[in-house]
């Protein structure tokens, strides 16, 4: 990706509104697999992660929280 593909941003927006990649891929209608592969394309993009992952869902990162 040579520049920003704002479609990821609206995902990536999804994400950080809702605290998980499942629930937002949900109201998106797409998988989640899927959505978490359009993450990484972005975090890619950006050069630092977003958020960290864990069971309980997700938070930002101190570069997601400046993205956001």
């Amino acid at each position: 990706m040579t520049e920003a593909n704002w479609d990821l941003f609206r995902l990536f927006s999804a994400v950080a509104r809702t605290g998980s990649v499942n629930r937002a891929a949900q109201e998106l209608g797409m998988s989640q697999p899927t959505l978490s592969r359009r993450l990484k394309e972005l975090e890619r993009y950006v050069n630092a992660p977003l958020f960290f992952r864990a069971s309980s869902g997700v938070k930002l990162t101190q570069e997601g929280e400046d993205l956001h």
